[in-house]
């Protein structure tokens, strides 16, 4: 710096002529002010936001962040693990409300043991009013009842399902390019489990653009499924057989498992109640014999599904072949049941 001061000075005693000594000698020892910067105060981290609960069991408010949609949850009722789309989001998809609990949760091909509300979510990219969906039988069709347009939830894009009684059984409704229809199952109808259906129902709200946005910046998101391949999880299969570990088998293991005979009816039930009466069958003699490999994918450009062999050995019973099933969603296999071979 100091030489570039003296060079400076130079270029004007040449320029303007020879400055007076004292001038000179002034410039010459005079000293060069220097500025100490102020540090700069380190950056104030944004503080994380704190995200609110999302029930899944009522009373409460239930949104599905993969949907784009809120209901309410009634007193003794829950979303179901077990009977909806494992990755919420994928279309076609379901979600299920039921009123049994999770352990009780059970049901056969023909249907779930409990009460239920069902929501199905399917593509409308086509353009197809609420309506005219309902009349192509995509719901199917019934004696005494009728298809109505109506308004629903301020959408004027809706119809629902009356029985002559003029109870609605179902609403669907147009919205986001989806079409959502939602039904409900009573096995055993009874004034109490009509109001609680109804009111589920009729609670329905399809979020608008600016909802959905908050919605995801602002509630807990379920946890991300861990990638897991179809060798994954047959080894982890093995393993918890040849130890009759069901700890083993609950890591890979769907939210219920079902079991059938081939060719024949399937049945499924929580995979807590499974596990807990196989670790009883474990301790009173059940051996299962299962082999990891082959795996046998199902045909298509999109697998996902597969079997693994084995056998499986009560007490007292002859010894039966069987395939353990399998099944991806998203990056994730699970183990989803058991099914007995005729031979």
């Amino acid at each position: 710096m100091r030489r570039v001061v003296l060079s400076l000075l130079m270029v004007l005693t040449v320029a303007c002529g020879s400055a007076p000594a004292a001038s000179r000698e002034s410039a010459a020892t005079s000293p060069i002010p220097t500025t100490t910067p102020s540090p700069s105060p380190a950056p104030t981290p944004s503080p994380t936001p704190t995200l609110k609960p999302n029930p899944t069991a009522g009373p409460g408010i239930y949104t599905s962040l993969g949907y784009g949609y809120r209901v309410e949850l009634p007193t003794g009722w829950r979303r179901s693990a077990c009977q909806s789309t494992r990755e919420p989001g994928e279309v076609p998809g379901v979600e299920t409300f039921t009123n049994a609990t999770i352990e009780g949760e059970s049901g056969t091909d023909t249907g779930p043991a409990s009460d239920v509300v069902l929501l199905r979510i399917e593509d409308n990219a086509g353009g197809q009013t609420a309506l005219n969906w309902l009349e192509s039988g995509k719901m199917g069709f019934s004696v005494g009842s009728k298809f109505e347009q109506i308004t629903f939830d301020g959408n004027p894009d809706a119809a629902r399902i009356v029985t002559t009684g003029g109870v609605a059984v179902a609403y669907v409704i147009n919205a986001r390019f989806l079409m959502y229809a939602v039904s409900r199952g009573l096995r055993d109808p009874t004034p109490a489990s009509n109001a609680a259906a109804a009111a589920l129902m009729t609670s329905l709200h399809i979020l608008r653009n600016a909802e959905f946005a908050e919605a995801r910046a602002t509630l807990v998101s379920p946890p991300t499924p861990p990638t897991r391949s179809a060798e994954e999880v047959a080894d982890t299969l093995v393993r918890g057989f040849s130890q009759k570990d069901t700890s083993v088998l609950a890591t890979v293991a769907s939210a219920c498992l079902s079991s059938g005979l081939e060719n024949a009816g399937v049945g499924f039930s929580a995979t807590s109640k499974v596990l807990s009466n196989m670790q009883t069958a474990f301790a009173n003699g059940f051996v299962a014999t299962i082999q990891a490999r082959p795996i046998e994918f199902a045909s298509g450009s999109r697998v996902t599904g597969a079997t693994i062999n084995g056998t499986w050995k009560d007490i007292g019973q002859p010894q039966r072949n069987v395939k353990l099933m399998m099944q991806k969603t998203g990056n994730t296999w699970y183990w989803i049941g058991v099914l007995y071979l005729q031979g």
